[in-house]
């Protein structure tokens, strides 16, 4: 039997299904460079690890985490240690930090990005480094995960920080400009929460007007396709008893979770906590009427709200806590002017096009689904089981 762990680190041979996504990016990836979004809880970082384990034909993948990360130069520099640690390098003119030092910097100790004179020259190195892979001849897809949280959490530091954070993205920019079109280095870019957000903040706050992610495809990471869905049930009921009626209860699952993967981890980690050894649909039912009620497990489904509570501003705060307290009542679609007639009663401080700016906000976040019925604007929650969660804890 395989122990569920949600929300653990998984070896790329345990992450299961995505090849429909992984192959969708893999063709895209011979042509330009991809902004992949999500939302928590859907397993992006999962697909770029086993993209990179699995490669396609001729492609190395480097997966590079970049949460935390303090400044372009920890940035760069740390890029260059992974690409070295996973021979990337090796098939470049590039030797080493030491030569590229002793060169640039005129001191060839070069064994942290906090040495003295590298804080003006780390757009240098970053350039010297893909200009080198690009001309390798090598097919190379850096893909750098939490980059949009990585970028905020440098604004939020203060003027300066936030202009290194708007270089580091121009760089960048320029960067694929120069060397996409003729080579096979590519970037997918990653991220929990939305470079709209990001570039969003650096408009209002720094009077940004850069594009830095338009010459790069957009995709979106969602639950699993009914297929990967069963995939990933039936690979967590190996080792349960025969009598277990795996066709109903991985019905149950799927629709229980919206097929989500962790939520469906999560499901199994109730059974094998609570010793079900034999689950029904009426476990299914228990484990999302508990978790969904349980002070320990709030933090699972709260990333919605925290999503708000932090990047939103103010008066977006509150619309958005109202559009979602009128939605979550219900499962059906609910006409865009419905929902304006609604807010307009529980306030008369919010103009129209607030509320408008921030449905189409919380619909570009992921967290509510925009269907055009009669060339009219209709919306509601995308995922049920979270519907269910902010009616019982927030609404």
């Amino acid at each position: 039997m395989t122990i569920a762990s949600h929300g653990s680190t998984k070896k790329p041979e345990d992450i299961i299904g995505r090849k429909t996504e992984m192959e969708q990016y893999w063709r895209i990836l011979e042509k330009q460079s991809i902004m992949l979004s999500s939302v928590r809880r859907m397993g992006k970082t999962c697909i770029l690890r086993k993209m990179c384990a699995n490669p396609a034909e001729g492609w190395i993948g480097v997966e590079y985490f970049v949460q935390g990360k303090t400044c372009p130069e920890e940035f760069t520099y740390d890029l260059v240690k992974i690409l070295q640690d996973q021979s990337v390098l090796k098939k470049t003119k590039w030797k080493s930090f030491s030569q590229w030092a002793e060169k640039n910097l005129g001191d060839k100790d070069f064994g942290s990005f906090k040495i003295p004179g590298f804080a003006g020259k780390w757009k240098e190195l970053l350039t010297d480094i893909i200009k080198e892979v690009a001309e390798s001849k090598s097919k190379v897809v850096i893909m750098i995960d939490e980059l949009p949280l990585m970028l905020w959490e440098l604004q939020m530091k203060g003027k300066e920080e936030a202009e290194s954070a708007m270089e580091l993205l121009n760089t960048l920019r320029t960067l694929r400009e120069t060397y996409e079109a003729d080579s096979h280095v590519r970037f997918i870019f990653c991220g929990s929460i939305g470079m709209n957000l990001v570039l969003q903040k650096f408009k209002k706050d720094f009077g940004y007007m850069g594009q830095p992610i338009n010459n790069m495809a957009k995709e979106i990471v969602l639950a699993m396709n009914d297929l990967d869905g069963k995939e990933l049930c039936e690979y967590f009921l190996e080792g349960y008893p025969e009598e277990v009626d795996q066709e109903s209860l991985i019905s149950s699952l799927l629709q229980a979770t919206d097929n989500i993967p962790f939520y469906i981890e999560m499901a199994f980690g109730y059974f094998e906590k609570n010793f079900i050894d034999s689950p029904t649909v009426e476990d299914v039912k228990t484990v999302f009427e508990k978790t969904l009620n349980d002070t320990t497990e709030s933090d699972q489904y709260s990333h919605f709200s925290e999503r708000i509570d932090t990047y939103y501003q103010e008066d977006e705060r509150k619309v958005a806590y109202h559009i979602l307290n009128f939605l979550c009542q219900s499962e059906s679609l609910k006409p865009e002017q419905e929902i304006i007639n609604y807010i307009n009663t529980q306030s008369s401080d919010f103009e129209e096009k607030t509320i408008k700016d921030t449905l189409k906000k919380l619909w570009e976040d992921l967290c509510i689904e925009r269907v055009i019925l009669d060339d009219t604007r209709h919306y509601k929650f995308r995922f049920n089981l979270i519907r269910r969660w902010w009616k019982i804890n927030k609404a």
